[in-house]
């Protein structure tokens, strides 16, 4: 796994993973990883994939999503 922006996507989902355990929250069903709409071929810095909340998902969950997320995508 080579590419940068699996490498990140990856990277998110681990770190999705280690806080789920830690806080005995399951995030990853109060959020959805919307894959660009366009091939991802050349490894690319700017390419990120979308998040779509569900509707009850608690603002402290999404702040927390968002923090992880930022901190997989900018590094």
């Amino acid at each position: 796994m080579t590419h940068t922006f699996y490498l990140r996507l990856y990277v998110f989902g681990q770190y999705v993973r280690s806080i789920s355990r830690k806080q005995k929250i399951d995030l990853k069903k109060y959020f959805t990883v919307v894959h660009p709409g366009v091939p991802v071929i050349k490894p690319k810095t700017a390419c990120k994939p979308e998040l779509e909340y569900t509707a009850d998902c608690p603002p402290h969950v999404k702040t927390v999503v968002d923090n992880l997320y930022q901190q997989a995508f900018n590094p």
